[in-house]
C-alpha cells in the first residue's frame, strides 16, 4: 500500500484522500463555491477569501456581544465607578476609604436600593477592620510576654560550647 502523500502531485497542495473527504459547498456570506479545508471538515462555513473571513469574524463577535451582554454592561459600569473615584483622588491618607467614594456616582450607576445595601455594608465591614487592628497590640504584646527574656550575647556565646 501506497502512502497518501505519494499520490500527491508536485503541484497538489492536499493529499487526494483528504480532497475527496470534503465535498465542494457554497460559502454562507458570498455564496460561491469553495472546497473546505480537509482538517476542518464539515465545520468550515465560510470560504477563505480575507472579505467573507473578516464578515464571519464580525458576525460571531456579534452573536457573542449579544449572548454576554449582562457581562458587558457590568464591566462597563464597574470601569466607569472606578474612573470617576480615581478621578476624586486620595488626597489624604488617613481618610476612610467610603470617603473616597461618591455615594451620587454609585446611585446613579446601580439604584439606590442597592446603593444603600453597599453602603451599609462597607460601613460595617470598615468597622470590623478598625476593631481588629485595634486588638493587634493587645495579641503583640501578650506575645511578648509568653517568650522569655533574651540572653545577653555574652552568654550565649559562652553557653554554646566549642563548634
Amino acid at each position: 500500500m501506497t502512502h497518501p502523500r505519494s499520490l500527491r502531485g508536485p503541484l497538489d497542495p492536499q493529499p487526494a484522500t483528504l480532497r475527496a473527504m470534503t465535498r465542494k459547498r457554497p460559502c454562507r456570506i458570498c455564496r460561491r463555491w469553495f472546497q473546505p479545508d480537509p482538517r476542518a471538515g464539515d465545520r468550515q462555513r465560510v470560504c477563505s477569501e480575507a472579505s467573507c473571513q473578516r464578515e464571519r469574524h464580525r458576525r460571531s463577535c456579534a452573536r457573542w456581544r449579544d449572548d454576554n451582554a449582562v457581562e458587558l454592561e457590568a464591566d462597563r459600569l464597574r470601569d466607569r465607578l472606578r474612573r470617576r473615584v480615581s478621578e476624586a483622588g486620595r488626597t489624604d491618607p488617613g481618610r476612610a476609604p467610603m470617603a473616597e467614594l461618591r455615594l451620587e456616582v454609585v446611585r446613579d450607576v446601580v439604584g439606590p436600593e442597592l446603593a444603600v445595601i453597599l453602603e451599609e455594608s462597607a460601613e460595617v465591614l470598615g468597622r470590623w477592620v478598625r476593631d481588629a487592628v485595634a486588638a493587634q497590640p493587645l495579641e503583640i504584646t501578650g506575645e511578648f510576654v509568653r517568650h522569655p527574656r533574651p540572653l545577653p550575647q555574652d552568654a550565649i556565646a559562652s553557653s554554646r560550647g566549642p563548634p
